[in-house]
This record gives C-alpha cells, sequence and structure tokens, in this order.
C-alpha cells in the first residue's frame, strides 16, 4: 500500500462556474417588485373605494341607541353590521359617538372616539330582558339634555314596550 495525499481544495480552484451573478437585477424586474410592494401597501391601508356620500344630520356627536334586549338576540349579527356601518361613517365624519344601550344596567358611554366605540361594541351583547327605554332617556336627558345637535341613529328591536312615543320625543329633543 502506498500513501497518497488528495488535494480536494486544488481540484475545486480549477473548476470553472457556469452561474453567474449579476452586479443588479433588470429593470422590468426591479419595476415588478415595487409594484408588488406597492399594492401590498395600498391593500393594508384599506381604502374606501365607494365613501358614503350621505353624512348624518346635526353637527354634534352621532347618539347610537341600540336595542340589545332579549327581542334582538334573532338578528344581532345584521345589528352588529348596522352599529359597524354607523360607528365608520361619523369616524370618516370626524365625530364622536356616545354609545347607548337600552338593555337595563348598561351605562351611556361618554362622547368617544370611533376606535374606542369599536371596543365597545365588542363587548355588546343582547341581554335576557326587555330594554328600558324609559330609564335610558332618563338618563340621556340628565345627562345629555343640555346639549342638541347630535345625529341620533336608533337601532330598534321592532317592539313597542309602551313607552315609544315618551322615548322618541327624548331623541327629537336632543337631535
Amino acid at each position: 500500500p502506498q500513501v497518497v495525499v488528495f488535494p480536494p481544495t486544488r481540484l475545486l480552484k480549477d473548476l470553472e462556474s457556469t452561474e453567474q451573478t449579476p452586479a443588479h437585477s433588470p429593470w422590468w424586474l426591479t419595476a415588478l417588485r415595487m409594484l408588488l410592494a406597492a399594492l401590498i401597501i395600498f391593500a393594508l391601508a384599506r381604502p374606501v373605494l365607494n365613501p358614503d356620500r350621505e353624512s348624518f344630520a346635526g353637527e354634534g356627536p352621532l347618539l347610537l341607541v341600540v336595542d340589545n334586549g332579549w327581542a334582538s338576540a334573532a338578528h344581532w349579527a345584521e345589528r352588529r353590521e348596522a352599529i359597524e356601518a354607523a360607528i365608520d361613517r361619523a369616524g370618516r365624519g370626524g365625530r364622536t359617538i356616545v354609545l347607548a344601550p337600552t338593555a337595563p344596567g348598561q351605562p351611556v358611554s361618554d362622547p368617544i372616539s370611533a376606535d374606542e366605540a369599536r371596543e365597545r361594541i365588542a363587548g355588546l351583547t343582547p341581554e335576557p330582558y326587555a330594554p328600558d327605554r324609559k330609564a335610558l332617556a332618563a338618563t340621556l336627558e340628565r345627562d345629555h339634555g343640555a346639549k342638541t345637535g347630535y345625529s341620533v341613529v336608533f337601532l330598534s328591536d321592532g317592539l313597542d314596550y309602551g313607552e315609544g312615543p315618551e322615548f322618541a320625543a327624548t331623541l327629537k329633543k336632543l337631535a
């Protein structure tokens, strides 16, 4: 047997590479990458392609009165979509929002931003009670009765609990 030294690096040094890397990418590839990056940024910005041209009446905050009693549970998903649409429209208009659920024991919020309203709406669920519109009307008159010019949106459950005209009159005073 004879010992032979194997020189792998010398063999690899003599090999020529057939693949060459250019110093810069072609112009069309750079343009395509920039276009894709711009489209991703545009999509993440969530643009409004067809904004609502309608606005709420009044100059003040949006008063969003929501029936969240037992009768509203059947169509709660549609009601939540309507609430979110009203909050989005008020947010685009730069208005603050006053949330007023009608279920007993639910507090009326102070004027809050659209983002804060979305957070509060996330926790709003139908309650197993009838709405107490008379107590809500008293609370609204006490806390917000001195101010007018509210844009009032009332999402009713469709039932009249005997206090409809008085509640409508209270909301009309605030509007």
